[in-house]
Formats: C-alpha cells, sequence, structure tokens
C-alpha cells in the first residue's frame, strides 16, 4: 500500500484483495507458486450439452479453447471437432454431430473434470526447456523448468497446420514448430536462457547459422534473431524419450474407457432456476460493503415479512437504540413503533403533506433485498433509480442511494453488458404525447439472432407512445400472418384497438393483410421513413434496452435467451420510465401491481365497482395529465 501511496495510485477497495493466499483474475485461480482455472468455470463447461448446432460446437471449443494452455494434447483432441465446425458460410447447413465429435466432446470433460490442471510459475533463475514436434497434422510444444523441487510445466502449445504448412517438409515441420513456440511464448520466456528440445537431427545447429539454406528457415531465424543469443543449445531427443511434444502430435486414439458422463443440463426457465439457486444471504457490515452477486436468489426463500423483519430489528444495535428512545418518550417525528416493528415515515409525493410507514431494513437484510430487486429475473439488472423507485415504497434504511449505487456499481454482470449512451448534440422534432392510453402505438421486429432451443430467432416488440408499457413475444419467423396474429391476438382481442400504429416498412408489417386488420379494426397504419429508425424510436429505445438486461441472463450454451424474454419484460413495465415519471404498468391500468416481493396483506377493503370505478377514473385522470407534461417536458429539455 505504501508503494501505490507513494506513486499516488488510487484503487478500489472493493476491486482489492489483500493478504489472500489465492484469488481469481480472469477466470483462472492464482496462487503463490503456480495459476489453475476457475472450478466454476470448469464447472460451467462440464454442464455445456452436446451441441446441436454449428454456433453451439464453435461456443464450446472456444470455451475449452480458453484453458488450452493446460491441456496437453489440445489440438489432437479437438481435430474431429475442428473437421466440422471449419465451415464457411454457405456449408453451415452441413453440420453433423456423430460419434467421433462426441468422443473428443467427453475427452475434454473428463480431462477438465478429473485431472490436476495446474502451471508452475516460472522460476527466473533456472534455464527453460523448450520441447517441440511436429506431424503431418500438428505442431506442439512443452515449456518446462528442471529445478531442485523437480520438473515444473509452465505451459502446453499445439495447433492444427493449416493446408499449406501441412505441405512442408519434415525439416520445415520441425522448424515451423519451434518458431512458432517461440513466438507464442516470447513474452513468457523473457531474458532467460532456454534449451530446445526437438527429435529432428538436422535443426541441431539452426541457431548457429546465418543461413541455413532453405528460405522459410532463414525468414524465422530473421524473426527470432533476438531470442537467439539466449538459446544454449538445440538438443536432440529422439521420438521415444521426446515423449511430451511428440504425444502431442501423434497419438491419435481417443481414450473413452474412463469418460466421464456429463452432467445434467440445468433447466433455464425462470421458476426452476430461481427454485434451484437457494442460498443464504451474508452478513454486511461496514468492514464488508454490500457486493453485487450474478447468482439469482430463489423468490420462495425470499423471506421480508414483518415477522422476519423485527427478528432482525432485535439483533440491530442502531435501531434498538431508536426503539429505546420511543420507549423513553422522546421525540422521534420520523419514526413509529407498530407491533414491535419500527417504521420509517416517508412523504408519498413531493409538496405533498401525507405520509406512509415503511419498516426500517436492518443491515444484516440489506443483501438479499438488493439481490431481489436488482439481480433476480423480475427485476431486469436494471439502473439505480428504478431500483430506488421499486424499494423506498417498501422498506427503509439510512443513506438508500448510497447503498444501492455501490451494490450495482460492484454487479459484474452490469458492468460487462451495460451501454455508455451518450445523446446527440441537436433538437429533436416531438410530437405532442396522446391523450390516452393504447391510443398510439409502436411495433418493430429484433432480430434475427441465434435460434433459440425452442426455435426461436426474432421478438416483436409492441410499444404504447404515452405509458410506454410494452408487450413482447419471442417468435420463430417474421411473417406477415404472425405479425397479424400477434397484433390481434396479444392486443387488440385484451385492450381494444388503437388510433394509431407505426411500424417501419417491412413488408411483414405493409402488406394486405395488415392493412385489412387496421382497415377492419378503424386505425390509421403510418410508416417510418426509410432508413430513419429513429421515427419509430420508441420501440427502437426499447430494443436496445432489452437487448442488454436479456445478455446479463441468457446462458449462451443453453440459446435459452427467450425463457428469460418476459421476466425482463415485466422489470422493465413496473420500474419508473425516465421520461414519464411514473411506471408503465401504473400508467397502463391505474393501479400498483404487486411485487413477488411484497408480503401478503391480513386485511382486505371491499369497495363497491361504482365507488372503485370513479376513484381509479380520478387517479387516472390526475397521472395521465402529469406524465402528458413530464413528456413535454423532457422533449423541451432535449
Amino acid at each position: 500500500l505504501s508503494t501505490l501511496h507513494k506513486a499516488n495510485f488510487q484503487v478500489s477497495p472493493a476491486k482489492c484483495s489483500i493478504a489472500v493466499e489465492k484469488i481469481e483474475f480472469l477466470s483462472h485461480i492464482v496462487t503463490s507458486d503456480k495459476v489453475e482455472p476457475s472450478l466454476d468455470k470448469i464447472k460451467a463447461i462440464a454442464n455445456i450439452a452436446p451441441p446441436k448446432t454449428l454456433s453451439q460446437a464453435n461456443k464450446f471449443i472456444g470455451k475449452v479453447g480458453y484453458y488450452r494452455k493446460f491441456i496437453r494434447d489440445f489440438a489432437k483432441i479437438a481435430a474431429p471437432i475442428h473437421k466440422v465446425t471449419n465451415k464457411t458460410r454457405t456449408k453451415r447447413n452441413e453440420f453433423r454431430w456423430g460419434q467421433e465429435q462426441q468422443d473428443a466432446f467427453e475427452k475434454f470433460k473428463s480431462i477438465l473434470t478429473s485431472a490436476p490442471l495446474f502451471l508452475d510459475f516460472p522460476n527466473r533463475s533456472v534455464p527453460f526447456t523448450l520441447s517441440t514436434d511436429a506431424s503431418d497434422l500438428r505442431i506442439a510444444g512443452v515449456l518446462k523448468q528442471d529445478t531442485t523441487d523437480g520438473l515444473k510445466i509452465c505451459y502446453y502449445k499445439s495447433r492444427l497446420l493449416n493446408d499449406t504448412e501441412s505441405r512442408y517438409s519434415t525439416t520445415e515441420r520441425e522448424a515451423l514448430a519451434i518458431y512458432w513456440c517461440l513466438t507464442e511464448l516470447r513474452n513468457y520466456i523473457g531474458d532467460s536462457e532456454i534449451t530446445i528440445e526437438t527429435d529432428h537431427k538436422p535443426l541441431v545447429n539452426m541457431h548457429k547459422k546465418r543461413n541455413y539454406g532453405n528460405r522459410r528457415i532463414d525468414n524465422w531465424l530473421i524473426h527470432l534473431q533476438d531470442l537467439i543469443p539466449q538459446i544454449i543449445e538445440i538438443k536432440y531427443r529422439c521420438g521415444i524419450d521426446n515423449i511430451g511434444p511428440d504425444y502431442l502430435t501423434r497419438y491419435e486414439t481417443i481414450d473413452s474407457d474412463n469418460q466421464q458422463q456429463s452432467l445434467s443440463a440445468i433447466t433455464r426457465s425462470v421458476t426452476k432456476k430461481a427454485a434451484a439457486s437457494a442460498s443464504s444471504s451474508p452478513t454486511v457490515t461496514e468492514d464488508h460493503p454490500i457486493t453485487s452477486t450474478p447468482l439469482l436468489k430463489s423468490t420462495s426463500i425470499l423471506d421480508l415479512t414483518l415477522e422476519k423483519i423485527k427478528v432482525e430489528q432485535d439483533n440491530d444495535t442502531d435501531i434498538q437504540l431508536i426503539i429505546s428512545r420511543i420507549h423513553a418518550q422522546k421525540k422521534m417525528n420520523n419514526y413509529v413503533l407498530y407491533n414491535s416493528v419500527l417504521f420509517r415515515l416517508i412523504t408519498k409525493k413531493k409538496n405533498d403533506g401525507t405520509k406512509s410507514k415503511v419498516p426500517y431494513l436492518p443491515v444484516s437484510m440489506l443483501n438479499t433485498l438488493l439481490e431481489a430487486f436488482h439481480d433476480h429475473p423480475l427485476s431486469g439488472h436494471f439502473g439505480v433509480q428504478r431500483t430506488l423507485h421499486k424499494i423506498r415504497t417498501r422498506f427503509w434504511w439510512p443513506n438508500m442511494r448510497k447503498s444501492i449505487e455501490h451494490y450495482i456499481s460492484s454487479c459484474q454482470q452490469c458492468k460487462k453488458f451495460n451501454i455508455i449512451r451518450s445523446k446527440t448534440p441537436g433538437h429533436l422534432k416531438s410530437f405532442d404525447p396522446p391523450t390516452e392510453v393504447f391510443q398510439v402505438l409502436h411495433m418493430d421486429f429484433w432480430g434475427p439472432v441465434r435460434t433459440s432451443s425452442q426455435g426461436n430467432r426474432y421478438v416483436l416488440v409492441l410499444t404504447d407512445n404515452l405509458s410506454k408499457y410494452v408487450i413482447a413475444k419471442a417468435m420463430s419467423n417474421n411473417t406477415a400472418k404472425a405479425t397479424a396474429e400477434f397484433l390481434m391476438n396479444e392486443f387488440i382481442m385484451i385492450h381494444g384497438a388503437p388510433e394509431r400504429l407505426i411500424t417501419d416498412n417491412g413488408v411483414h408489417f405493409n402488406n394486405t393483410l395488415m392493412k385489412t386488420i387496421t382497415a377492419m379494426m378503424n386505425t390509421i397504419h403510418a410508416f417510418s421513413a426509410s432508413y430513419h429508425p429513429q421515427t419509430n424510436g420508441q420501440v427502437e429505445r426499447f430494443n436496445a434496452t432489452f437487448c442488454t438486461q436479456l445478455a446479463k441472463y441468457y446462458d449462451e450454451n443453453e440459446d435459452d435467451w427467450d425463457d428469460y424474454l418476459q421476466s425482463v419484460v415485466y422489470a422493465y413495465n413496473t420500474g419508473i420510465h425516465a421520461t414519464t415519471g411514473f411506471v408503465p404498468y401504473e400508467l397502463a391500468f391505474g393501479r400498483r401491481q404487486k411485487s413477488p416481493f411484497d408480503s401478503n396483506s391480513s386485511n382486505f377493503t371491499l369497495t363497491q365497482p361504482d365507488t372503485f370505478f370513479k376513484h381509479l377514473q380520478k387517479i387516472r385522470r390526475t397521472i395521465l395529465k402529469q406524465a402528458q407534461e413530464n413528456i413535454r417536458h423532457q422533449q423541451r429539455l432535449t
């Protein structure tokens, strides 16, 4: 720390690990003497089901390839998979996953889950030894050190030869193995001395000759001229002694006797995934600040009832201090004790004197609460303002905004996928907002994207201009028939016909069937200008939002993005919208939705239908008028 201080170097405590024996860095576990793959990543690879598509096969080999430096004989094992993945765009439909590929698939899983995978850190006081070899199809190398503690493996390298390289002579292929391994490991070797072992005797003096007499080899030597002074010698070892790299390039049979069965694929639907991920929440203290976790917590174990809050309040010293002052009849204007539970009085709206009481949440429950209202699929991994708005009408604790900001800033999924947006200078052409919800609708397709496990490639999105309420559906195609059925079944048959429908000029919207439906429903169908998606900006903006939020949940290996679509839409519709200042669901339906995280009320008030209708209409007129004003205000700001 003193070194950092002297250099005037600042670090974030939440991102630092100090005085630990090991840390996780870039999906690797790093200790004082070695590096190994992250166990969580290995488990994720072990859970991958056999690929059914070219995309899935490429993703599998890519994930395994990230740890290829740990895997002896990587290129050989991967060769059958590369046979079916090296397809041009026009031949993608030729993908076939056979027994040979399945054997390689299982072999990788067996190695990753059973072998002790680690690489030793180099000892700079000990020279390196690089053993290389080449075959007709592959080149490989093993970087190692012979220390007083025994032989230490520092790196495995191997790859397939391309068509041109496979036609090289034996000498050229063996020289290529030396050149490629030295080039790939240049930064690793540094300025250390190195001995090279090869099973091709003509190369033992390669580094000593200014002109080897082969144009390719001479060219490689020129590129290696900065490393040549560090080469102690090139030693000849016959193939039977050069077992490391020789095995990597020549051993062809994949042993399937010890293959480990794949772990069962985890069900990706929201309900099952939530139910399967139950775990207890950590205690939050000043020494252990709140940090986000990518795990999804089960709604069934989320205990935020008043009974649970009371138990935790009894163990919270700050809360007990306030309760003792209330018992001592000291003036505590903003707190009230009800049924032995401490509540905070909050103002419902600005410039409104009415107050409501919400439970004072103990610090021990903060992480559980924030995981539910931010990480859970029904919360959508949205930002500070949406998360704060959902929580503050239900709970209270000191420095709420600061706690939420810190939690979301530490969320790894948000860091990975959130997009930094900037507004283009200039004024937008604005239109006066509608007077009613579902009066003006915007509709657009998102996609095509990678086909999901359920066969869906598109999402059809419908957005209300005033309330910003969204209806979306995953679809396998974007035909005119599918579009018309969505409009009729998902909207018109439920909410009625809109006055105006705005879409782009795509053939799925601009066709005879859609013209017939809009004419029959007395709906004006307006088209946005070609090559100008800003005209239909309402739905385009949501498309960008839900694409980012979906990425935080779905598993690329399972192609299950459509399992999370409705959860993200729900989270969007139940969060406050920056433009209107209201929750889309509340604007659309005139009432507050009940969150799955709300406790059930034991008291119910039955109201006469006519009384309730008058009350509802009064509320709707008020909030719709305010929403219109807020939209106009935002339009003036832009």
